[in-house]
């Protein structure tokens, strides 16, 4: 695996840390300051800005010591100076499909853009 590879991938993991830790200072240096981010929680409208989005991330961590998700099929794509990552998020109530958007700044990948939707399950199709 090459090292930016790796490298968005441990920012990934990173985040999903801080998610289940609760963990508001660590979400807060993930997100890029130099571009515009946005956030797209399951069932949510879409948040825009830095202001919207860590106001969001401050009010879900509100009153809770952390989630039982986990990161789990995290592929990396790479896009010039930008990279996604798509995975699944495995917690007790289902599971959520994500897309996390990175990109470089003073040499560190940094969140852009998160986005969760709910996995929809057809009777009798296994596969999706």
């Amino acid at each position: 695996m090459n090292n930016q590879k790796q490298a968005v991938l441990e920012a990934n993991k990173v985040f999903y840390e801080a998610f289940r830790r609760a963990d508001y200072q660590t979400m807060e240096t993930l997100w890029a300051t130099d571009h515009d981010i946005a956030v797209i929680h399951p069932g949510w409208s879409p948040l825009h800005g830095r202001k919207a989005v860590l106001d969001a991330w401050r009010r879900i961590f509100d009153g809770t010591t952390g989630s039982n998700m986990n990161c789990t099929e995290a592929t990396v794509y790479f896009m010039d100076a930008a990279a996604f990552v798509v995975c699944i998020e495995r917690m007790p109530e289902g599971e959520v499909v994500a897309t996390n958007i990175f990109v470089r700044e003073n040499g560190e990948w940094k969140l852009t853009h998160h986005h969760g939707g709910l996995i929809a399950q057809i009777a009798g199709d296994e596969s999706v």
